[in-house]
């Protein structure tokens, strides 16, 4: 058992309390053609909480999250939630990739996960 589950319990309150539904969808494949190059096969998505970093870190007083470059940005989700670089974020009729998973501990206890989030071109 996880020896900070009311912490992560509150955390997971904030998200579905302050959170957007996006949809995220895991990568299946990764094809090459010569006439097209490389191409990316997601599975079915499925619909998750996320807060924006940028509200969530001023809900809870925390400074902003590095710095971003034009068209990323990050969301906060819960630290249950599977999610792995190359995966694809739609969020606010944007498709995104994963460009980086940060997972925010407290002892053995994920407590929630920073997506670094870079638009799909």
């Amino acid at each position: 058992m996880a020896e900070f589950t009311d912490e992560q319990n509150s955390v997971n309150s904030i998200i579905d309390d302050y959170g957007t539904s996006v949809t995220l969808a895991t990568q299946s494949t990764e094809t090459y053609s010569e006439d097209t190059g490389w191409s990316e096969g997601y599975n079915a998505g499925s619909t998750i909480q996320g807060v924006p970093y940028n509200y969530f870190s001023g809900f809870t007083n925390y400074q902003e999250y590095g710095n971003l470059d034009l068209g990323d940005t990050s969301i906060v989700v819960k630290g249950d939630v599977t999610v792995s670089e190359k995966d694809k974020v739609t969020y606010q009729s944007t498709d995104y990739f994963v460009s980086s998973v940060n997972p925010l501990p407290l002892g053995d206890t994920k407590l929630a996960q920073i997506l670094i989030l870079k638009e799909k071109l």
